[in-house]
């Protein structure tokens, strides 16, 4: 006789997943919370969870995977960086250059 562990066994991972959508759904105010700090903070799902007071950290994994599909989260992060760096002065060529930067000092001839 031979023991086997069946610690963290999901015997049917469709059904689980089905279950806690059912549980604690994502309102459209929630999703629109996550892709914005998604954007400011990626993959930080720690950091992210914090901004969504109904949701876990494991909420927040489980939501990014399912939704990674039609998501497109390189895109949000490139867009926030480029406007980040857009307010700066910084401005950015389609090949990710810098092309130049606005300086708020005076430089005496």
């Amino acid at each position: 006789m031979s023991w086997r562990s069946r610690n963290g066994l999901v015997e049917d991972p469709r059904a689980q997943d089905q279950y806690r959508k059912l549980i604690n759904p994502w309102s459209d105010q929630e999703k629109a919370v996550f892709r914005k700090k998604f954007s400011k903070f990626p993959k930080n799902f720690v950091k992210i969870a914090t901004f969504l007071p109904n949701k876990s950290v494991g909420d927040c994994v489980a939501y990014y995977y399912s939704s990674k599909t039609f998501v497109n989260y390189k895109a949000l992060v490139k867009k926030y960086r480029q406007s980040l760096l857009s307010r700066k002065g910084i401005d950015i060529t389609a090949q990710g250059h810098v092309e130049g930067i606005r300086s708020s000092r005076i430089d005496a001839p």
